[in-house]
């Protein structure tokens, strides 16, 4: 595997003289000359020799501008896409909530995330939930200081199944 700065992994068949270019992952937009070509992997048929541009694009991944040398036999060009990341840098009080960003559970501290748009959930027992919107952007910290409310203690719908209860232990008659 190579990074959108090397050159990408080719493999050649002799059966035809074809181009495949893909991407990893896959279902990257491909442009071969500036002409838009379909989501990867793309099959270009019938191709003369010669040399190629290649640009290879997909939300949250560095876009990838590159020629490739195609010597007139069958070809696949394998591209791996970086992504593109920020980081986030969070804390809390009390110290053991709980963090989920995105779906996932985060530490506290500064965590390396993939750039975009994510639902944070802070929660603690005892404590009222905080739910909001946070973006993270390219090459930057996003700082995060999220202190809980305590939550009021409150019965509903509290049912009791015996006609007397001793107060001093309410496990016993």
């Amino acid at each position: 595997n190579l990074d959108s700065g090397q050159n990408p992994q080719i493999s050649i068949d002799s059966d035809t003289n074809n181009i495949t270019i893909d991407s990893e992952p896959s279902d990257a937009e491909i442009f071969v000359n500036n002409k838009y070509e379909g989501e990867g992997p793309v099959v270009l048929m019938d191709m003369l020799p010669g040399v190629y541009k290649i640009e290879i694009e997909k939300t949250g991944y560095k876009k990838i501008n590159t020629w490739i040398t195609y010597n007139g036999e069958n070809e696949s060009f394998l591209f791996n896409l970086e992504p593109i990341i920020g980081k986030i840098s969070i804390s809390t009080e009390p110290a053991e909530s709980q963090i989920i960003l995105g779906g996932r559970e985060i530490e506290q501290g500064e965590t390396i995330v993939p750039v975009g748009t994510y639902n944070l959930r802070v929660t603690c027992f005892g404590y009222e939930i905080s739910e909001k919107q946070i973006t993270i952007n390219e090459d930057q910290i996003t700082y995060i200081t999220e202190e809980l409310i305590k939550s009021s203690f409150r019965m509903e719908d509290f049912n009791l199944s015996r006609s007397v209860l001793n107060p001093d232990n309410p496990g016993l008659l």
